[in-house]
């Protein structure tokens, strides 16, 4: 794919850089991105969260040799309200979100998000699962449901809210989509996890919401190819085989590559259901 010739790009990066993360993970994205250029024209935004003055003049060599826009937001709402406050700020055309513990693995990484969403795909994401939270929280031991409610996590009944197992949709940790199709999405006040898991895999997602609309919802792959939803456990991205497929890692995918073959049945039966090979 070759630049877009345009005095600002139409495609955005949107990274997700947290003070309270320290500058290990940003450190991390910066080396994979570098290792990894796409070829498709573009502007990195560092969307700043939480970061005072005093952190930005102590940290900012950290991004300094590499061109990107500085955008300084809130410190709430989570990722998601993150990148709508980016999104409304923004006037690319398309938008790639990346979260602050994901690392582009290939050069085409982004070339392959954006291609899809050019092509008519209404979301495109890097992973992509079809796991359930209200499946898992039944599925939960009483002392862990218990613990849950005494620490003010999600409980069995908020897990309630989601659909049940199979419920494919988009992984929020690295995707692309048309920004003014992502302002036109309903977008839940992001207060608790609870708020932000909702808007990601509950009734009203990201993603039902755009396959409501009669758009493709998509994983890419370094294959250079797209999954639907139905091919997803069989992609060899997200806990799919050895995740030899995967454009962009995360914490996740991190944690099933270094889990042993038991570790790694279970994590595939969260995602996929009955195990599958590999």
């Amino acid at each position: 794919m070759s630049t877009i010739p345009s005095s600002r790009p139409r495609v955005a990066v949107v990274h997700l850089v947290r003070a309270a993360n320290g500058m290990g993970p940003l450190l991390t994205f910066l080396e994979a991105y570098r290792r990894n250029p796409p070829a498709t024209g573009h502007e990195l935004v560092l969307a700043l969260k939480g970061f005072s003055d005093a952190d930005l003049e102590l940290h900012r060599a950290a991004w300094s040799a590499v061109p990107a826009r500085e955008l300084r937001v809130p410190d709430e709402g989570y990722d998601l309200g993150t990148y709508r406050v980016a999104a409304r700020t923004l006037d690319h055309d398309v938008v790639c979100f990346v979260n602050s513990f994901s690392r582009p693995l290939h050069p085409h990484w982004l070339d392959n998000l954006v291609a899809a969403v050019e092509a008519g795909a209404g979301l495109v994401g890097a992973t992509g699962s079809w796991e359930s939270h209200a499946t898992n929280a039944t599925a939960e031991p009483f002392p862990l449901r218990l613990w849950r409610g005494l620490h003010r996590q999600q409980t069995p009944l908020e897990m309630m809210d989601f659909p049940r197992f199979p419920n494919p949709h988009i992984r929020t940790n690295a995707f692309a989509i048309r920004r003014a199709l992502f302002l036109s999405l309903e977008h839940r006040d992001i207060i608790s996890k609870a708020d932000a898991y909702q808007l990601e895999s509950g009734y009203r997602s990201i993603t039902r919401q755009v396959h409501d609309l009669g758009l493709p919802v998509l994983v890419a792959a370094a294959d250079g190819r797209t999954y639907g939803p139905d091919q997803w456990p069989s992609s060899g991205t997200f806990r799919s085989r050895d995740q030899e497929n995967l454009l962009v890692a995360d914490n996740a995918t991190d944690g099933y590559a270094r889990a042993g073959r038991l570790r790694r049945r279970r994590r595939r039966s969260q995602a996929w259901g009955a195990p599958t090979s590999g």
